[in-house]
């Protein structure tokens, strides 16, 4: 299976990777991407890559993921994907992204998503969270007020919820885990969750782990489908 070479892929080493939630909410989904926009700001750890294949070829050969935590974006596909030891987490990234000067921009159509921004979407989604677009303006303005934030600054937070209530999240998870491994098969060591609500969610076993490359062919359309083989 070919990867897909001409998705350029961004990858930063993420500084604070204990303050990402599980997702199991779209209010979890915008926290975390708002965690790793604010690290865009001072996190110089930015790498490009022709592909995941390049990514995964140089972390094989420095075992970057045995503490490690990184953070990829396929501008291409519009994802985000979180990659650890033991997990690797994939979702929609609703942002223009780009790189300058060393550094990740994460943009809506009103502006760049800096991190006071990001700061007050975070107090949003802590003190107020609601998804109607009337009460996030209403908030966004009294948070901006407590802040003494521009005007400009409010509407591009406003934004940056809106964009990422409207888009469907596709978030896409795979684990490997050794402690609720279930000898019955209902909880298989190594498996992909699909869908983060525990109500709806879609469980696939897995024979082996899949590096970051295998996963995200399985999920682009310029790369070749993956088949699923039963097993009882």
């Amino acid at each position: 299976m070919t990867s897909d070479h001409k998705s350029q892929t961004y990858s930063i080493r993420l500084l604070n990777p204990d303050r990402l939630r599980p997702i199991r909410s779209i209010r979890d989904y915008i926290f975390n991407l708002m965690v790793v926009i604010q690290e865009f700001e001072y996190n110089q750890d930015v790498a490009t890559y022709e592909s995941i294949m390049e990514y995964v070829r140089r972390c094989t050969t420095t075992d970057c993921q045995e503490t490690n935590v990184d953070c990829l974006f396929v501008p291409s596909m519009k994802r985000m994907t979180i990659v650890s030891r033991d997990q690797i987490q994939s979702f929609a990234f609703p942002y223009t992204l780009s790189a300058q000067s060393g550094y990740l921009l994460a943009e809506t159509n009103n502006g760049v998503i800096t991190n006071k921004i990001a700061s007050m979407v975070i107090k949003f989604l802590n003190d107020y969270y609601d998804n109607d677009i009337d009460t996030i303006a209403f908030c966004m303005d009294e948070i901006g007020t407590d802040s003494v934030a521009l005007k400009a600054d409010v509407d591009t937070a406003v934004d940056a919820i809106v964009t990422a209530i409207r888009i469907d999240a596709s978030y896409f998870r795979q684990d490997h885990d050794e402690q609720h491994e279930d000898e019955h098969g209902l909880h298989p060591l190594n498996h992909l969750d699909i869908f983060y609500s525990d109500v709806t969610s879609i469980k696939f076993g897995l024979v082996e782990f899949l590096d970051a490359a295998q996963f995200h062919n399985m999920i682009s359309k310029a790369t070749k489908a993956y088949y699923v083989k039963t097993t009882f």
